[in-house]
């Protein structure tokens, strides 16, 4: 939709990536655009890449956080099990605070997912697209339907794309098979239900503060013919 340049904040000679949008984009893509640099201005998480600034003039633009270190195919790639879980687990956070707020990201990809050169996870690009990318939407899509379940679909495939051909522990092969299932009854109903579950096979289970554990995603989505499920994740819920 629009092009990325990278730039320097006078005054503090901060890095910043500049998005802009294309002069060729209608009215609607203006304000699709401009809807993009609201929802990034008002959210505030690690895991999120950060907005500073938005100008109209001379064309729309946004400032946002500059973010100088590989993408999430780059960074898996070269990650041992340990740290390939580590950063599953920080796009689990991001996408559930996302939820969490009644947002939706609409169009996770591993593009859409970079990694600081600390090793912090960063999702990008959301807010902007209403259809996403083929190759990562879940079937139910193609029907008009899309809600947390089918961005957990979006996430299962981003992972399942940059982790082809490494052995993973069986555990997590099982989370990726869940979130990747056709009827979207059958996958996780959030992704902090996916730490919890992780949790039960960690060593050490990785914290979950009160904050992300605030809202009640179980009881948002409908259970109907869902109990198998429901109890599968209840059970996660209630393990720890």
């Amino acid at each position: 939709m629009g092009r990325v340049v990278l730039a320097s904040e006078a005054g503090t000679g901060r890095k910043v990536a500049l998005k802009f949008l294309s002069a060729s984009f209608d009215g609607t893509a203006r304000a699709l655009f401009q809807e993009e640099a609201g929802l990034l201005s008002r959210l505030s998480h690690p895991n999120l890449v950060k907005i500073f600034d938005y100008e109209e003039t001379p064309e729309p633009c946004f400032a946002m956080e500059y973010v100088d270190g590989p993408t999430l195919a780059e960074a898996a790639k070269a990650a041992d099990v340990g740290r390939t879980l580590d950063l599953f687990v920080q796009t689990c956070r991001g996408l559930h605070y996302i939820h969490a707020r009644n947002l939706l990201h609409r169009d996770l990809k591993p593009s859409n997912i970079l990694v600081t050169k600390e090793g912090t996870v960063k999702l990008l690009d959301f807010g902007v697209a209403r259809v996403g990318t083929p190759a990562y939407l879940p079937p139910e899509a193609l029907g008009g339907f899309y809600d947390r379940r089918s961005e957990i679909y979006s996430l299962g495939v981003s992972w399942r794309e940059v982790l082809k051909g490494q052995k993973l522990p069986p555990y997590f092969s099982e989370v990726l098979d869940r979130m990747t299932a056709r009827d979207p009854n059958a996958r996780p109903a959030s992704a902090l239900s996916l730490i919890k579950y992780l949790n039960r096979h960690f060593p050490q289970p990785v914290p979950i503060s009160p904050e992300e554990d605030e809202a009640a995603v179980l009881d948002k989505p409908p259970w109907v013919e869902r109990d198998e499920e429901k109890a599968f994740w209840e059970a996660v819920e209630e393990a720890d």
